[in-house]
């Protein structure tokens, strides 16, 4: 039998491939150009991309919010008025930050508002899925990682705790459980996985995370979509995979093409997908597979796409499995900042393939850990998206405020902060 029509519109990525690849010549090649034909060209690759027509791209609001370091002697010393620009409800030093809305109804604008590190404990506990961004080469992210976990085994008590990895592709679980079980080394774990060429970065960076899951007697959980399917999507869309390759992926068909027509979905492919294609072409890393294959041509926008999206169903899909499998466990996903910030990566996906998987009611929390510039030991201001940019034309609504993603529902930082009033 065909496959369902919704998947039958995302293979379209396919043979939309050539179309995407003439198109990124024209949203890379030089400066010139008027503004409305780049957008345009912006516009029909993205819309190559989803197999879908999509709005226009518009422009991208300022950033509004600042942050810095709680004042250090020397810091505060060269600190000056006008600084500081992070609208929050408070001035105390934090760890944890909890993100919502001002004004009547919380409809306003967002703010970042400080909790005990307590009582932050405490609610992240209670979730059954979270998600935590991190930034892959910050020893600092992993080391918090590690702690945020033996504290969220202290308030779950005997609570089954895992923790999925974004790292580990889904072939090597048998890997993981041999681990957790004790009957592999460090070493062997690092070969068994391949980690040298499907993940690359620094295995030693996730040791303190690996050792805790394993000496409390937790479960390590392969998430990422297999290299080889990947690099099949990376040169031929989704149209590449056989029918029982994208059933081992996707187990909601029908939600996963809903979800590449939400409108919310569209900002979020524009203000977060789009920027990093156009980033690794400026890298000239787009010749370059998955795998370390070179390619003769730069991935297309559409297949780049196809790849991306495909690897954030996976790991949403291999997350809910993991709760289902185990009724009444907390998973802890460690993923990358982008597959986390506003939701539209792997949470959103989770929170709509468990319904499929018979879950009704599964909570799921996101958290950034340490969302500055952490190479400058986070004593630099540093500009925050509170919330998903609303993009939009002259003659189109921006998305409301009830669908407008915030960030994250926490920031968690490593040290204290301390985030101050808009001066202005």
């Amino acid at each position: 039998l065909p496959p369902p029509p919704p998947l039958l519109l995302l293979l379209l990525l396919a043979a939309a491939a050539p179309r995407a690849g003439a198109l990124r010549m024209k949203i890379l090649g030089g400066g010139g150009g008027h503004p409305a034909d780049r957008r345009s060209a912006v516009r029909d690759a993205v819309s190559v991309g989803l197999g879908l027509g999509l709005a226009g791209m518009g422009t991208t609001a300022a950033p509004q919010e600042l942050i810095e370091e709680a004042p250090l002697p020397s810091a505060a010393a060269n600190a000056q008025a006008g600084d500081l620009d992070f609208r929050a409800r408070a001035a105390d030093r934090a760890h944890v930050f909890m993100l919502r809305r001002g004004g009547f109804g919380g409809k306003g604008s967002p703010f970042a508002a400080p909790l005990a590190l307590s009582s932050s404990m405490e609610e992240l506990a209670a979730s059954d899925l979270l998600f935590l961004g991190e930034h892959h080469d910050s020893d600092e992210d992993h080391r918090l990682q590690a702690s945020m976990v033996r504290q969220l085994q202290n308030y779950n008590g005997k609570r089954k705790i895992g923790v999925g990895l974004e790292m580990v592709q889904a072939q090597f679980q048998p890997v993981l459980d041999a681990y957790t079980a004790g009957k592999i080394t460090d070493a062997e774990l690092f070969e068994q996985t391949q980690w040298a060429d499907r993940w690359r970065w620094p295995f030693e960076s996730y040791l303190p995370l690996l050792h805790t899951v394993r000496d409390m007697g937790g479960d390590l959980v392969a998430l990422n979509t297999n290299s080889e399917s990947i690099r099949k999507v990376e040169s031929a869309g989704l149209g590449g995979l056989s029918r029982a390759e994208v059933q081992q992926y996707v187990c909601d068909p029908d939600g996963f093409a809903r979800t590449a027509a939400d409108p919310v979905f569209l900002q979020y492919v524009k203000g977060l997908l789009l920027p990093s294609y156009l980033l690794h072409a400026q890298m000239g890393v787009l010749r370059a597979s998955i795998t370390g294959d070179r390619l003769e041509e730069d991935i297309t926008f559409a297949n780049f796409f196809a790849a991306r999206i495909l690897w954030d169903e996976t790991m949403a899909t291999r997350a809910v499995r993991y709760i289902q499998k185990n009724p009444g466990a907390q998973l802890v996903v460690v993923a990358g900042g982008d597959h986390v910030r506003y939701g539209y990566g792997i949470p959103v996906r989770a929170a709509r393939i468990a319904p499929a998987l018979g879950l009704n009611r599964i909570d799921v929390k996101t958290a950034m850990l340490n969302p500055t510039d952490v190479a400058q030991g986070l004593a630099a201001v540093s500009r925050l998206e509170l919330e998903l940019p609303r993009e939009r034309e002259a003659n189109e609504d921006p998305l409301p405020w009830q669908k407008t993603p915030l960030l994250a529902d926490y920031l968690v930082y490593s040290r204290p902060l301390v985030l101050k009033e808009n001066q202005a």
